[in-house]
């Protein structure tokens, strides 16, 4: 973990966290309080997340229909997720 996620979650049980998942929650949250959207170097600096995984967190909600990119750079939550997302695509080789 770096210092700065240290400090903001000092107290974090680590055991039982999917890292990519808590940062794509905190991405989500932060669009979900910007209505008009963000780009990838804003959510960057608003998160600490880094560019790359940002950018790859991005772009996996935009393909699963939760996120949308306007012609002005900026992604937004999606307000009706897309219900045709084919979940199909996705390894068919998960055991549970």
């Amino acid at each position: 973990r770096t210092d700065r996620a240290r400090r903001l979650q000092p107290n974090l049980d680590r055991e039982y966290i999917v890292p990519v998942l808590l940062k794509s929650v905190q991405v989500l949250d932060l669009l979900g309080d910007v209505p008009e959207g963000l780009r990838i170097e804003q959510i960057h600096q608003a998160t600490g997340i880094a560019k790359t995984t940002v950018y790859r967190i991005i772009r996996t909600l935009v393909v699963s229909g939760h996120l949308c990119h306007a012609d002005n750079g900026t992604y937004a939550i999606v307000r009706k997720a897309n219900a045709g997302f084919d979940f199909s695509s996705s390894s068919s080789s998960l055991s549970l």
